[in-house]
């Protein structure tokens, strides 16, 4: 999901309102309230900063990464029982691409 700046900035309001509000109650001068708000501003432009470039690519490596098979091949016979059609597919990954058009690399 990508970052939502009004939803964030609701989210920021509300919680500093609140904080606030029990500064207020316990005696804090305002002075020191605007340097907390100040300094409380300063840190959620710098996080929205960070997850505005942010991108959310987790998911989708992860889910590719699941789908692969192994294809590990460390002996000729592990090579022998590749199944065709996954040496096709990963032609490039077992360095079939100088081989004649149709020729899959298995004898």
């Amino acid at each position: 999901m990508s970052y939502n700046h009004g939803k964030e900035e609701r989210k920021c309001q509300h919680w500093k309102l609140a904080e606030e509000k029990v500064l207020r109650v316990c005696g804090m001068d305002e002075s020191t309230i605007e340097q907390l708000r100040h300094w409380d501003r300063t840190m959620f432009n710098s996080d929205r900063r960070f997850y505005e470039k942010l991108q959310d690519t987790g998911t989708c490596l992860d889910s590719i990464a699941g789908s692969e098979a192994s294809t590990e091949i460390y002996t000729v016979e592990d090579l022998l029982n590749v199944s065709t059609s996954s040496c096709v597919r990963h032609s490039s990954s077992l360095m079939l691409s100088g081989l004649p058009a149709g020729h899959t690399g298995l004898v």
